[in-house]
C-alpha cells in the first residue's frame, strides 16, 4: 500500500538560511554537515556554549547496537555506528579515541545472541572470545574537544531560548525569544533541542519522554585502553580539566532531577564489568535524554497534527483503494530530536540523511528506514488504531 502519509517534502533552495534550535550533539553535526552543502546555517542555543546538555559529558563511546535478526532498525544501527567511526575518525585527530570495545554476556541467553551476531558477521569488525564479544575497531568521542573544535564559529548566538516561531508570506520563519522579540528570520527551522522540542506552537503532538541518566567518575585499578561494556559500561581511564579518571555508567530514571544521587552512584559501580580491588567516586554528572516509545530518533519535517488527524481519519478502515492526499507538512520545519542514549552514534548518519532531504542528495539508506524515523509515524499509529 502506498504510504503518502510518509512522504517527504521538496528539496529547499539553494544557500538558504537555516536555524538550527539547539548546540547538543545533534545540533553541532547538523551544522557542519549543512554548512559543507552549501547552506547558511545559524544555531541557537540556550546556554552559553555547546554541548552543555546530555551531550557534554567528558566522554562518549561508541556502543554498537546488537541484535541476532535482521531488522529496519538493525540496519540503521549498523550503518550509524560505521558511519560515525568514520565520521568522527575523519573529523579531528583529538576528537575520536580508537581503542576496542568488549561487550561481556551475563547469561545464557545473551551469549547465544552474541554466537548469532558473531557467526554471521565474524571478522575484522567484530568477532566471540569465550564469552565475550569483542569490537576492536570501536572507541569513544571527547566532546570537550568538538567544543573546541568549534569554538571559533561566528554562526552561533549563544543564551538565546527561543519563545515561538512565526510564518512569513515566503514560507519562512521568524524566530523569537523569551521577550518575544524578533532574533532571525530564516528560510527554514530545524528543531535539535531534545525534550525542548515540544515549546513551540507548531509542535502539537509530542511523542518525546524525558528521561535522566547519571556517569560517575571514579579513580580506579583500570587501566586498559579497552571500553567494558555489560549492565553498564566502564571507560579506559580519562584525562579532563587535568584529572585523571575512569568513568562508569550510565542510570536510566524517571526522575528528571539533574542533582546528583548516591544511589546512582551504587548502581553505576555495581553494574561495571570489572571487579575493582582499588575504587574511590570523584564526582558524577547527571543528564537528561529524550527518547520515544519506540526506542528510534524523530528525523524528518514537522507533521501539520490537525490535518494528520482529518487527511487520514480512516485508515483504520486499511481500504487499499482509498486514494490519500500527500503528508501535510509545516512548511520548511523539521526535527531531529529523540537520539536517547546512542546519540553520538546515531547522530552524524542522521545528520547527513537530513542535509540530503534538503539539497535534493541521494538518502543514505532505503525508504522503509525513513518511515521508521518519520516524525509522523506515531499520529498514523494512533488513527490506525481507532
Amino acid at each position: 500500500m502506498n504510504k503518502p502519509w510518509f512522504k517527504l517534502p521538496d528539496p529547499i533552495k539553494v544557500n538558504a538560511h537555516i536555524a538550527v534550535i539547539g548546540g547538543g550533539i545533534a545540533g553541532i553535526l547538523l551544522f557542519y554537515h549543512l554548512k559543507n552543502a552549501g547552506f547558511r546555517v545559524t544555531i541557537l542555543e540556550k546556554n552559553n556554549h555547546i554541548l552543555s546538555g546530555a551531550s557534554g559529558n567528558p566522554v562518549a563511546i561508541l556502543d554498537p547496537y546488537i541484535s541476532a535478526g535482521e531488522s529496519p532498525q538493525k540496519t540503521f544501527y549498523d550503518l550509524a555506528y560505521q558511519y560515525a567511526l568514520n565520521y568522527y575518525g575523519a573529523l579531528n585527530k583529538d576528537i575520536f579515541i580508537p581503542c576496542p570495545l568488549i561487550k561481556f554476556a551475563e547469561d545464557i541467553t545473551t551469549l547465544e545472541r552474541y554466537r548469532k551476531v558473531a557467526k554471521r558477521n565474524s571478522g575484522e569488525q567484530q568477532y566471540l572470545k569465550e564469552n565475550k564479544l569483542v569490537f576492536p575497531n570501536a572507541g569513544y568521542i571527547k566532546p570537550e574537544n568538538i567544543r573546541r573544535f568549534f569554538s571559533s564559529s561566528d554562526d552561533f548566538l549563544f543564551n538565546v531560548q527561543v519563545k515561538s516561531i512565526t510564518k512569513t508570506k515566503n514560507d519562512g520563519w521568524i524566530i523569537f525569544d523569551q521577550d518575544e522579540k524578533p532574533l532571525l528570520e530564516v528560510d527554514a527551522v530545524i528543531f535539535a533541542n531534545s525534550y525542548n522540542y515540544p515549546d513551540i506552537a507548531q509542535v502539537v503532538h509530542n511523542p518525546l519522554k524525558k528521561l535522566s541518566g547519571q556517569i560517575s567518575y571514579i579513580k580506579s585499578d583500570y587501566n586498559e585502553n579497552t571500553i567494558l561494556n555489560a549492565a553498564g559500561y566502564l571507560t579506559p581511564p580519562i584525562i579532563s580539566n587535568g584529572n585523571k579518571f575512569n568513568i562508569c555508567g550510565a542510570s536510566f530514571e524517571k526522575n528528571i532531577s539533574l542533582k546528583i544521587s548516591q544511589k546512582a552512584h551504587e548502581e553505576n559501580l555495581r553494574k561495571a564489568p570489572f571487579t575493582f580491588k582499588e575504587i574511590e567516586v570523584i564526582g558524577g554528572r547527571r543528564g537528561i535524554r529524550s527518547m520515544t516509545d519506540d526506542h528510534f530518533p524523530l528525523c524528518g519535517p514537522v507533521p501539520d497534527h490537525t490535518k494528520y488527524m482529518t487527511s487520514y481519519d480512516n485508515i483504520h478502515h486499511g481500504n487499499k483503494y482509498e486514494v490519500y492526499p500527500d503528508a501535510p507538512l509545516h512548511k520548511n520545519l523539521f526535527v531531529l530530536a529523540g537520539l536517547g542514549s546512542k546519540g553520538f552514534v546515531s547522530a552524524p548518519l542522521l545528520a547527513k540523511y537530513l542535509t540530503s532531504m534538503l539539497s535534493a542528495e541521494p538518502l543514505p539508506f532505503d525508504q522503509k528506514i525513513c518511515h521508521l524515523l518519520h516524525p509522523a509515524r506515531f499520529i498514523i499509529r494512533e488513527l490506525s488504531k481507532k
